[in-house]
């Protein structure tokens, strides 16, 4: 096994705990970015802060009834989930981990989905003229 590869394995959480999109698609992408960023004094909680913006702003397009919108929130979403593997590959390349960071890191994905789901029931109850939607949003945040 190369020193690349050691280094690849150590990044991750555990082979057991990840699942396979994460092994093929986004741990990759993000173990390259995270070895780009190391050294560079940016931290994994700053990745994580960077990935909440970009998360949010996933539900201001789904809102829209547009399908351009639609595609660039989608495509958000995927760079949200490469920069959450990023900040945690980061932490485990660099050692800097820390209790705020785990917190943070999984408020951010709530702060993503709660994003969705309001965009989604703010969508819904625009084109239907009900505020039912806000109880599917709030459910589906409780069950998520």
């Amino acid at each position: 096994m190369s020193e690349l590869d050691k280094e690849y394995e150590a990044s991750l959480k555990s082979i057991e705990t990840e699942n396979k999109i994460d092994r093929i698609f986004y741990r990759p992408i993000g173990f390259r970015i995270a070895r780009m960023l190391r050294g560079t004094g940016i931290t994994p909680n700053m990745i994580t802060v960077i990935s909440i913006f970009v998360g949010a702003a996933v539900g201001f397009m789904f809102y829209h009834d547009n399908l351009t919108y639609n595609i660039c929130g989608i495509l958000l979403l995927v760079f949200a989930n490469i920069l959450d593997c990023v900040d945690g590959q980061l932490a485990r390349l660099t050692g800097i981990k820390s209790a705020i960071g785990r917190i943070l890191d999984g408020f951010a994905g709530d702060i993503w989905f709660a994003s969705i789901y309001i965009g989604f029931a703010l969508s819904l109850s625009h084109d239907y003229g009900t505020d039912w939607f806000f109880a599917l949003a709030v459910l589906s945040g409780l069950s998520h």
